[in-house]
């Protein structure tokens, strides 16, 4: 056979080759940006999605509001049920967007850690995975496997204008482009444990912010610089921790001490208030330690101040602008001031959540599903009155 017969057939399975190639590519992109579309509509006024089991869905502006009713099992059948379109479309994207090795990597994780979570929160995905149909596993390892980078201040007493608290939490979250669709906030009123919204992100069974029928207001951050950055499966992820303690814990106190008293997958820190004073535990996989503030300010990003539990620990550049903030205005800091101060804060690409707290009036300001959140607007939220739907 001639070099030039040799040739065509090679450039004309080179071609054939491209054109499938091509085909797959086009295909790929148009089934994710269905998916995605399906994902938007919730974020529309106008959607109406019904559940067979009791979940009420509601909009307050833009923001979709699911409320959830009953036994963990209940909880899971509603969610599973009112979000059915949005949870398929997500994981579609998932498992579209990662890698083979990825994915398994992830899957692995929440293999080894799925025996150490509560039976209540296996059953909950357990009763998801059943009404929508995606895999038990797969919604396992979405919960165990996110690691959040956030800021957070709270003020009180002679630092704020009228004394009240005030707590700004920033979350920082890559979201893969889908900033504009995950955000939720979820109402989850239990049969027997204290009610809490939840700003969250769809698919998600634990909370990164939030605040329960008692007021307590709370946030979680990454720690970048923890001794053992190692991960224990016999731990809890951090969200799960904060749900749970938000759902049993009557006073800050009390939030704090189920706080100390679990062990984290991962290093983590997190911010809980109440109406008259704030708190930080600094989690790891083996001990955790709490520190509270001074002359009514408290502040964290992504670093451990213990020593003990640290390699290090220097100031990042996000600490030192809260703290700059602060000073300059000491003694008459208001809710404007804290969201000024946490855009000034902000990761600026990832910043995907803002929520200042105000726990005496039951407040929440929230700013989600915009990049940055920060900027706003943000929408006013009465807790007493979603705890009383």
């Amino acid at each position: 056979m001639s070099k030039r017969i040799i040739q065509f057939f090679l450039t004309r399975n080179i071609l054939r080759f491209c054109m499938v190639f091509l085909i797959l590519v086009v295909f790929s992109q148009c089934t994710i940006l269905k998916n995605i579309n399906q994902l938007s509509h919730l974020q529309k006024n106008d959607y109406q999605s019904d559940s067979e089991y009791g979940a009420q869905l509601e909009h307050l502006g833009s923001y979709p509001v699911i409320h959830l009713y009953g036994t963990p099992e209940e909880m899971g059948r509603q969610y599973g049920s009112i979000l059915k379109p949005q949870l398929n479309s997500m994981f579609n994207i998932l498992t579209s967007v990662f890698s083979g090795k990825k994915l398994d990597e992830y899957l692995q994780l929440g293999h080894d850690t799925e025996p150490t979570l509560p039976d209540d929160i296996k059953n909950e995905i357990r009763a998801i995975a059943e009404v929508t149909g995606i895999d038990y596993n797969l919604i396992v390892a979405m919960n165990v496997a996110t690691k959040v980078d956030c800021s957070t201040l709270a003020a009180w007493g002679e630092s704020t204008i009228d004394g009240e608290l005030i707590m700004g939490r920033n979350a920082e979250y890559e979201t893969k482009g889908l900033n504009k669709v995950l955000g939720l906030i979820v109402v989850r009123h239990p049969e027997n444990a204290y009610a809490t919204v939840n700003i969250t992100y769809l698919g998600m069974v634990g909370s990164f912010s939030g605040m329960n029928e008692k007021g307590i207001c709370f946030g979680n951050m990454l720690s970048y610089n923890g001794l053992d950055s190692s991960i224990n499966v016999s731990g809890l992820p951090i969200q799960i921790i904060l749900r749970l303690a938000g759902e049993s814990a009557g006073t800050i106190d009390e939030y704090k001490e189920f706080l100390l008293s679990k062990k984290c997958m991962i290093p983590n820190i997190v911010m809980a208030a109440d109406k008259n004073k704030a708190i930080i535990t600094e989690n790891t996989q083996f001990e955790s330690v709490s520190r509270e503030g001074e002359n009514g300010i408290l502040a964290s990003t992504n670093y451990f101040h213990t020593e003990r539990l640290s390699k290090e620990y220097e100031p990042d550049d996000r600490y030192s602008i809260i703290m700059d903030e602060v000073k300059v205005n000491f003694g008459s800091i208001s809710v404007d001031v804290v969201k000024s101060v946490m855009h000034k804060a902000r990761k600026k690409k990832t910043n995907v959540q803002c929520v200042i707290f105000e726990p005496t009036y039951s407040r929440l300001h929230i700013s989600i599903n915009k990049t940055p959140a920060t900027k706003g607007p943000f929408r006013i939220f009465n807790a007493e009155t979603l705890f009383a739907r």
